[in-house]
């Protein structure tokens, strides 16, 4: 998750604009489960704990399958490994 913070792309978000994604692994150990990505005003943070707000995407999948994609392997988005559930819109930006 950590990766995916630092690589995140903040030039392809609006600045005034705040997103909320949430990532629920299926697969990892209790507190490992659920994180937030916070972008906003031209930055981003990670969280463990809920930030609050309704998420704008919320990311499904287990954490091999969000590696797999992390490392360029656009099958596990094909092969509804990782679920995206939000606006078509963001969900479907979620990968640029």
């Amino acid at each position: 998750m950590w990766d995916i913070r630092r690589f995140v792309r903040l030039d392809e978000f609006r600045r005034d604009r705040s997103v909320l994604i949430q990532f629920r692994f299926t697969d990892a150990h209790a507190g490992e489960r659920r994180w937030w990505l916070v972008v906003e005003s031209g930055g981003a943070d990670l969280c463990r704990d809920d930030p609050g707000p309704e998420p704008t995407l919320v990311v499904e999948s287990t954490v091999l399958a969000l590696t797999e994609i992390r490392t360029g392997d656009r099958e596990a988005v094909e092969s509804r490994a990782v679920r995206v559930r939000g606006g078509a819109r963001d969900a479907r930006d979620l990968w640029r």
